[in-house]
């Protein structure tokens, strides 16, 4: 089995590394879900801090009518934890009934939920709208996402053609021929590293499209490898060195964005592929020598 991790001819060819760890934990931090886990949060523990505090006279107080003969203070003292739940509940929404009042630090307690509240409900709708635009805005970019690749494919099959209409290539067509596929390789190249840097890539990317692509440039790699079968470093002029340099670059770069960044076998093969066509290409035409 090849390596996976092929070392790059050119370090500054290698794709942009796929999002940090902290990244990840920011974006799910902030998802609706951990918004909800947070106002059971405070509304809890704010509700712990009003039945504690009712019990050492600072907490929440009545402000009905008190029947039954017992003394204000002495309900408010003895307030329940489901009532501190249920000032805790109308506070952080800013409803706030007025049955209950908070005292001394219960008023600080109360400020910093209802400030909580406000804050947290605007993260929660603000979130839930952002949602739906993702889901939008997902659409439209795997459309253009995949329109870009069909581009690139249409574009890689002129220059195969190219290739298939001049077996073998003749020596003033080689330069012409090798440096409209290295031009479009780089392109190719550069869009994907670009791509690399998404962090939902794995999840607006068509595989088989993506695929399907990635084929094409192994095919231009393949024949490449077929013009500079044979031949010794004298025998290709420099500039077509060049353009061989580029294709593999690029066409190796994107094999290893694909296979690093979506799970797929196919993906992975072709990767495969990649790299055994590269080590060849430096075997025989290269002979370990710098480009």
């Amino acid at each position: 089995m090849a390596n996976k991790s092929p070392r790059f001819l050119n370090q500054n060819a290698a794709p942009a590394k796929p999002p940090t760890k902290l990244n990840v934990v920011i974006d799910i931090c902030g998802n609706v879900w951990s918004i909800v886990a947070a106002f059971g949060g405070i509304i809890l523990g704010s509700a712990i801090l009003f039945y504690i505090g009712s019990q050492n006279g600072w907490g929440i107080k009545p402000t009905f009518t008190v029947s039954s003969g017992a003394s204000a203070e002495n309900i408010a003292v003895n307030a329940s934890f489901l009532d501190c739940l249920h000032f805790s509940v109308v506070t952080i929404s800013t409803l706030g009934y007025g049955d209950y009042r908070p005292e001394s630090y219960g008023r600080v307690v109360a400020a910093v939920e209802v400030v909580s509240g406000i804050v947290l409900m605007g993260l929660f709708v603000s979130r839930l709208v952002s949602r739906q635009q993702d889901r939008f805005t997902r659409r439209l970019v795997t459309g253009q996402l995949n329109r870009e690749i069909q581009d690139f494919r249409d574009s890689l099959s002129d220059v195969l053609l190219a290739f298939r209409n001049a077996p073998p290539i003749e020596l003033e067509r080689a330069s012409e021929i090798l440096f409209r596929a290295s031009g479009l390789s780089q392109s190719i190249g550069r869009y994907w590293r670009h791509e690399a840097q998404e962090p939902d890539l794995a999840d607006i990317i068509q595989i088989r499209a993506a695929g399907r692509l990635l084929g094409g440039l192994i095919s231009l790699l393949e024949t490449v490898d077929l013009y500079v079968a044979g031949k010794s470093r004298a025998d290709i002029h420099a500039a077509n060195r060049k353009y061989v340099r580029n294709i593999t670059e690029s066409v190796l770069t994107v094999a290893t964005v694909l296979s690093t960044r979506v799970d797929d076998d196919g993906v992975s093969h072709s990767n495969d592929r990649v790299v055994e066509l590269v080590n060849k290409l430096r075997a025989q035409f290269l002979l370990h020598q710098p480009w």
